[in-house]
């Protein structure tokens, strides 16, 4: 069953790790693919569109189709029992990059699948991700 509402709330250009542990899997996620990724605007309208491509996406290295974008996304780590999707500076709008996290409410959702292609996955959770301004990390040495 599905974690609804896994809601959070970061700084923006921290690096940060976002760890779910899985409860009632019955046997080790070690082998497993999973995908996760996060879409703009208003949250309320996800899951809905699929005209929306999102923001950032990270896979583990052997989800190779199923979802947009570039295969072998890399930035996640499956244990037995837990997926975990890491966030670097480099995934946040700076210097006028585009197609990066800024400031702003996303919806985020994690897949799990046995399969390198996505056909057998399911979606474990989902949520809101905040990303807060910080004083701090605004400066420029931050980029």
């Amino acid at each position: 069953m599905a974690l609804l509402g896994q809601d959070f709330t970061k700084f923006q250009k921290d690096s940060f790790y976002i760890k779910f542990t899985i409860t009632d899997a019955t046997t080790s996620l070690s082998g497993y693919e999973a995908w996760w990724g996060c879409y703009s605007g208003d949250v309320s309208n996800y899951p809905g569109s699929q005209t929306n491509t999102p923001v950032i996406q990270k896979s583990t290295t052997g989800w190779s189709t199923g979802a947009e974008g570039s295969p072998n996304f890399g930035g996640v780590t499956m244990g037995s029992n837990t997926v975990t999707i890491q966030l670097t500076q480099s995934d946040f709008n700076g210097n006028g990059i585009s197609g990066k996290l800024s400031e702003g409410e996303y919806y985020h959702e994690l897949v799990l699948g046995n399969s390198d292609n996505g056909s057998d996955s399911v979606v474990v959770a989902n949520g809101t991700m905040t990303i807060n301004p910080s004083l701090f990390t605004n400066q420029l040495y931050r980029w």
